[in-house]
């Protein structure tokens, strides 16, 4: 980020704020990626949580805001591994996607009122990042048989 960046002391919502590899992500993608986190706890843990400290000298916030750093790191390294699998987004697939996106859009973000930059299309864009991600993880798992194996009270996870 630069000084071209922040305006009367505010991120620009298409500021970046992080780049992995050649993809760049900006402020308002960030904050969809924010909010949802956020609304996974609004609604069954009071404001409290944020300030609750999970280890000495990290607070539930601190370990948070770097569970939301990476995924999304994770999600645009997805990307290119769906690009090196051949993996797509069908047509079927990303109408699902814009109908999940609109209810997505009315539940958390309609609220904001566009506050952060965030529009239906940002959230229909981390949708499609999150849907794609799963979709690489089925095609690269299809095959991996998964054994479960116990010993000495130790279980183990064992692909073949």
């Amino acid at each position: 980020m630069d000084s071209k960046d922040i305006k009367d002391g505010e991120i620009v919502n298409d500021a970046v704020l992080l780049s992995v590899g050649d993809k760049d992500v900006d402020f308002s993608e960030t904050m969809v990626y924010v909010m949802l986190y956020k609304s996974n706890y609004d609604n069954l843990l009071s404001d409290e949580i944020w300030g609750y400290n999970v280890e000495e000298n990290r607070t539930f916030e601190q370990v948070s805001k770097e569970c939301i750093i990476n995924q999304i790191v994770m999600s645009k390294v997805i990307e290119y591994g769906a690009e090196k699998l051949g993996v797509i987004v069908e047509p079927d697939e990303k109408i699902e996607i814009e109908d999940k996106a609109i209810e997505c859009y009315e539940d958390i973000f309609e609220e904001l009122d566009g506050k952060y930059g965030i529009t239906r299309k940002v959230v229909k864009d981390v949708l499609y990042d999150n849907f794609l991600a799963e979709k690489v993880y089925e095609v690269a798992t299809n095959e991996v048989e998964v054994e479960v194996k116990k010993s000495d009270d130790i279980i183990f996870l064992v692909g073949n």
